[in-house]
Order: structure tokens, then sequence, then C-alpha cells
């Protein structure tokens, strides 16, 4: 049989490195619980399996357990969850990326993402009748959750989402799927997040900010069309804004969310 799981080379068939495997399991079980990781790194010290075969050994644990020859209480999960900070724009970036917008459309709802902190989502199912000029609020219908809710909407912006209104000629949707070439909104009148996502993209890319960061495992693109939201946050939070009015703004249920997200890197803003 073929040599799957241990570094001797002197036993005669594949299942009785199986069954060598589980009892050394048990018998590193005995005494305390491990994570299946832990598990693995004990035996290819030990000489029992190699240390290019984890899937293998993966797949031992589990036909233990699932023949009872693995007391599962015994095993304890300790995956490891990456922490990544947000990727926002500093302000450099901000004028960089505005200044290679490939059309007004993705400006606008890039802009209106940035200045209010909206998703994606948001954006694209926004109505004109959702924009309160007098109270400077942006009411949110919808959204993450099925919540409703309001974010801030600046007197500063007004000047330019009246300008686009007037552009557009939008009646309902702020951004309409008249003009829009994604199939997701056939029977939508606004637009779809791929249009926009496309544009958001096409603006980064002329921008040179559309670079992947490679020291992460699985890579990692530098900014995405949520960015903008982490901008919002960041930005505000830099600038001396309190997290309980960040935290309405962004209507996070919880401070925790604002401050473990955001908090910890507004002094590089």
């Amino acid at each position: 049989m073929q040599e799957l799981f241990l570094v001797q080379k002197n036993k005669k068939n594949l299942a009785n490195q199986v069954f060598q495997v589980i009892n050394t399991i048990n018998q590193n079980l005995e005494n305390c619980n491990y994570s299946t990781n832990e598990l693995y790194q004990m035996l290819i010290y030990q000489r029992i399996v190699a240390p290019t075969k984890q899937k293998e050994f993966e797949k031992i644990i589990r036909f233990g357990v699932r023949e009872g020859l693995i007391d599962k209480k015994k095993l304890y999960s300790r995956k490891i969850k990456e922490r990544k900070l947000p990727n926002f724009f500093t302000k450099e970036e901000l004028v960089k990326f505005f200044s290679n917008m490939p059309d007004v459309r993705t400006a606008i709802a890039c802009f209106i993402a940035v200045t209010s902190g909206l998703r994606i989502s948001e954006v694209t199912r926004l109505r004109i009748t959702d924009l309160d000029f007098n109270n400077e609020t942006v009411k949110i219908v919808q959204s993450k959750g099925y919540k409703d809710g309001f974010s801030p909407f600046l007197k500063e912006n007004h000047s330019t989402i009246k300008k686009w209104i007037e552009y557009s000629k939008a009646e309902d949707y702020l951004f309409e799927s008249n003009s829009s070439r994604s199939m997701a909104t056939l029977d939508e009148p606004h637009i779809s997040a791929k249009t926009i996502r496309d544009g958001f993209n096409a603006a980064l890319k002329l921008s040179c900010l559309d670079k992947e960061d490679d020291r992460y495992r699985t890579g990692r693109k530098k900014k995405t069309f949520h960015s903008l939201r982490h901008t919002f946050a960041t930005h505000h939070l830099g600038n001396g804004v309190s997290p309980a009015i960040v935290k309405k703004a962004m209507r996070h249920e919880k401070m925790d969310t604002t401050v473990n997200v955001y908090g910890h890197i507004t002094d590089s803003v």
C-alpha cells in the first residue's frame, strides 16, 4: 500500500497506519484536550505523520469520531480568526480617486456613499424622497438586517445632489435603471450594484489604487466600494467627532462595533 500518512516506511498497509494514528491521538488526549491542528503538530513531532499530510490527518480525525474511536468531547476548535483593518481612503487618495471618474453617475454614487456612510445596496435603492434637505438626513429603507434608519445628509452636499437630479432627470430613484446594462435590474426601477461597482473599479484603476495586498494569505484588494463607508467613519472619528455620533450615523447596534473597528486607526488619518 502507498504510504500516505506516516514518515516511517515499514508499515504493511494503510489500515495499520490509520489505526496507529488513532491510537496515538487517543494517548495524547488522555490527560488533556487538544484541537485538530495541535494534535497534527504533536504527531509530526512524534514522527507518526508527515508534515505535508494535514488533509489526510483531518480525514482520520473525522473517521475516528464517526466510528466512535476518538472521543469528540476531547477535541475542540481553535481556529485563528484573521483581524483585518478596514480599508479606507486617505484625503490624498480621495482627491486622486474623484479626479479619475469614468462618468458622472459613478462619481455621484461614490460621493453620497463617502459623505453619508452608505453601503452600495443603500446607494442603488435611494429614492429622491429619501433625501430630507431640511433636516439634513437621508432615509435608509430595509438595509442590512432588513432595518430602516437615517444617515447624515449635510447641507454642503445638497447642491451636488440637486445638480445630479436635474442633470439625470431622475423622477423616482436617484439612480434609475434606464441606463443600466445589468440583467440584475432588468425588471427593477433602480440601477444595479454591479453597474455601480464596475464604475468604482474603473475609477480605482485609473487612479492606480486597484492593487492587491499580497501579504494576506488569500490576497486582498486594497479598496472596495465599502471602503467609502469605512472612510466616512474613519475620517469623522479622526476629526474628533464623538464615537456616539459616528455610531448613530453608521447605524451600528453596539458602540463596540464602532470603536473596535475604527477607533484604532484614527490616529493615521
